[in-house]
């Protein structure tokens, strides 16, 4: 009888102990889910502003842009750092992607204190290709096209949207904002520089990303059919 409560009791502290290890991991994961929530919402705001030449510019909006590239510097440091413990994957490439990730902000987030504003809006456009990198390396965690990023306002123009689906890599949605632009029935529509860029922007994807030489077509057509495209445009 006592070598049986002998042994209940050395069971019972090993499996407090093991729960007690058990513990932290838990923890952590839903540590790491968190900043990964954050840093999603964090980033489609940013994007949203980098892409808008008026919520970019607008004096009003310049504190918040730069207050959220610091908070997404941040979890990005945050993310690293658990990345780099190997806690919650051990594919050796989430630190390197995140390691990326964090450091590009951080330069975003000096750019805008010296007032470098265009080079860190370049930055900032960049940053959805390090988490779409991860996010698509392997079937760990949640795959990228589940969590399709959407802007924060609804003002955008088309052209401003196609710049942010082509930013976060969603092309075939970019594709159809920039398609909207030049499908543009206005008269003298062909005359505005949105019109212009969203003509390079779809043949861009049409050629570059989707190797498709008939939607490659249709823009060309969609150009040449327009009277007032400039003619250097045509040519």
């Amino acid at each position: 009888m006592k070598w049986l409560l002998c042994f209940f009791f050395i069971f019972s502290a090993w499996g407090v102990e093991k729960e007690k290890k058990l513990l932290p991991s838990k923890v952590g994961a839903s540590a790491w889910s968190k900043r990964m929530q954050d840093s999603y919402k964090i980033l489609a705001g940013l994007l949203t502003d980098v892409t808008s030449d008026s919520r970019f510019f607008d004096l009003a909006n310049r504190a918040r842009i730069e207050k959220e590239a610091s908070e997404l510097s941040d979890l990005a440091h945050l993310l690293n750092q658990n990345a780099s413990s190997q806690e919650t994957d051990p594919d050796p490439s989430m630190s390197l992607f995140s390691g990326l990730l964090a450091q590009e902000a951080r330069r975003a987030v000096v750019a805008l204190k010296k007032n470098q504003r265009e080079y860190a809006r370049g930055i900032l456009r960049t940053l959805p290709s390090y988490c779409i990198a991860c996010h698509t390396r392997n079937a760990t965690g949640p795959q990228f096209s589940h969590l399709p990023l959407e802007p924060s306002s609804t003002s955008l123009t088309s052209f401003e949207r196609g710049q942010f689906f082509a930013a976060s890599r969603q092309f075939d949605r970019a594709q159809q904002e920039f398609l909207k632009v030049l499908e543009n029935s206005q008269p003298q529509a062909g005359f505005s520089l949105d019109w212009r860029n969203a003509v390079r922007e779809a043949l861009s994807i049409a050629v570059r990303v989707k190797k498709d030489p008939e939607q490659a077509e249709r823009i060309v057509r969609l150009v040449l059919q327009r009277t007032e495209a400039p003619l250097f445009l045509k040519a």
